[in-house]
């Protein structure tokens, strides 16, 4: 059992990840603890590294085939496109971004600058990778927080504080404001895979011991709220002033069921976790393994039957995977 903890620690990789795998396999109770607590991140091995940029990198987008990756830097004022096979620099655009997102077919890129300071330039460039050309430009009057594609590609919806603008980017012009009634700040949000529907994650700011966060469900056609989910519940100790939120979405790729993530901060519990029935508008279930740490990120496998959560210094798999 000894050398199983010190092999954790090991120089050697290899090492590291074979006696992470004999770890996972036994029942020893001491060895499972050990395993909680340790970070799989030390497991990760790097196949490239990209050099040669003149300052602070920004933000980074890789494409859904995985094979390129997009990143911002503040102080040349450009966003490069990188073969992640080749590690061979594919294209740079003159202009600099602090957010960025491929389309699915990964042909197009969104970017944008000045995500939160006021008075900067908060125009969106839409740009042709197959070309390298600059298509569209779209222009918002407030800070902007974040850029997703529809799944279609037709879409672009741009995250601002309190509403979400859809823009249509064949006729380049805005298709509808998501304002709603949201009590707090919008935090994530979703499309489903068919494009037709988006889920938005907010919070409900209350002085009730406990807090409900709240996903609404749009109808992106009609532009009106379908249903609203809620059931996450945040429960504070010793009157902590703590205001919880939905921090990540997912939806299955058959676009049945959603889940979602609550942040849970240090000191507190609660539902972080739900897995959502979108025919019924029902909870399926509450995933409760992660009830005492924030959801950073949530993941359906292709298949739609395992879902990847990722948090504080793990990822975990449900169900559970099964052991050999």
């Amino acid at each position: 059992m000894e050398e199983l903890l010190q092999g954790l620690n090991d120089e050697s990789l290899m090492v590291r990840e074979i006696n992470y795998s004999l770890i996972q396999e036994t029942a020893e109770p001491l060895l499972k603890q050990v395993l909680e607590k340790y970070n799989p991140y030390l497991l990760l091995r790097c196949f490239c590294t990209l050099t040669d940029y003149p300052g602070t990198v920004t933000s980074l987008a890789v494409n859904f085939d995985s094979q390129t990756l997009a990143n911002g830097s503040y102080k040349d004022h450009t966003i490069k496109i990188s073969d992640l096979n080749s590690d061979e620099l594919r294209n740079t655009l003159s202009l600099k971004g602090c957010l960025l997102a491929f389309s699915r077919d990964g042909q197009t890129i969104a970017s944008t600058d000045g995500i939160c300071i006021s008075g900067q330039d908060k125009s969106i460039k839409i740009w042709d990778l197959s070309r390298g050309e600059l298509k569209t430009t779209i222009k918002e009057k407030d800070p902007v927080y974040g850029l997703v594609f529809s799944p279609d590609g037709q879409t672009l919806a741009i995250r601002k504080e309190f509403n979400i603008n859809l823009w249509d980017l064949r006729s380049g012009e805005l298709k509808a404001t998501i304002k709603g009634n949201f009590a707090g700040c919008i935090y994530v949000f979703a499309f489903s895979p068919d494009s037709q529907t988006l889920a938005i994650g907010s919070s409900n700011y209350s002085d009730e011991p406990k807090i409900q966060d709240t996903i609404g469900l749009w109808d992106l056609n009609s532009g009106k709220l379908k249903t609203s989910l809620r059931g996450h519940q945040v429960f504070l100790f010793a009157n902590i002033p703590y205001t919880s939120s939905i921090s990540a979405l997912a939806f299955s790729p058959d676009g049945q069921t959603l889940a979602s993530g609550a942040y849970i901060a240090t000191g507190n519990y609660g539902e972080s976790i739900k897995i959502w029935d979108l025919n019924s508008g029902g909870v399926k279930t509450t995933i409760k393994e992660n009830s005492r740490e924030p959801v950073t990120t949530l993941a359906f496998s292709p298949n739609g039957q395992t879902l990847a959560i990722g948090g504080h210094k793990k990822i975990i798999f449900w169900p559970p995977r099964s052991k050999k």
